[in-house]
């Protein structure tokens, strides 16, 4: 597929830019998301990209368009190290774990980018489907998902690594800009 690129208007970090399908088509978060982020770090090793999410409320502001966000900057998150790190029987060759991390993050990295999208797609599919009342966690409601990945791709050297934020857009009379979105006491320092 062919993309543009285009540095922001709006400079939030060095080098900020989106990349932007020319066709104009939904954003859809799934295996084929991973290949197009680890093709871009692959062109442009010096820069991360990501996608803000393809559901509303948990950063897709424009989810009508594809399209993600890039540039040469080094997150703080990035730096994170790992709280827990785990095995994934499937895929041996890539490192998973937990990132040290306000938010929920898994890191997964590894030198093989096709085992590594598959070992993507495997926790995004198994995020989408996943429920737990106890903490109000609900994959769908009334058939409407709530469920998906804010995905970031990087390059070190030869190996490639992808943080996967888990992301939930349910809402709330109290919580309409989401449930688990910072409270709107802290959207100062968001």
């Amino acid at each position: 597929e062919q993309y543009y690129l285009q540095y922001s208007p709006y400079v939030y970090y060095n080098e900020h830019c989106i990349i932007f399908n020319k066709n104009h088509i939904p954003m859809v978060i799934n295996e084929i998301t991973f290949n197009k982020l680890l093709d871009f770090v692959k062109q442009f090793p010096h820069y991360m990209a990501g996608s803000n999410a393809d559901l509303p409320i948990v950063g897709g502001s424009i989810v009508s368009h594809d399209h993600f966000q890039g540039g040469s900057y080094v997150f703080a998150m990035a730096k994170a190290p790992y709280e827990q790190e785990f095995d994934l029987e499937r895929y041996p060759d890539i490192h998973a774990g937990i990132v040290k991390w306000p938010m929920s993050v898994i890191r997964l990295s590894g030198k093989d980018r096709a085992e590594l999208e598959k070992a993507c797609d495997k926790i995004l599919v198994a995020w989408r489907a996943y429920s737990d009342e106890s903490v109000g966690i609900y994959a769908f409601t009334d058939g409407v998902p709530h469920n998906t990945i804010t995905p970031i791709a990087r390059r070190h050297g030869d190996e490639y690594e992808c943080d996967l934020v888990l992301r939930n857009n349910i809402t709330s009379e109290e919580r309409p800009l989401g449930i688990f979105h910072p409270n709107p006491s802290l959207h100062h320092i968001k």
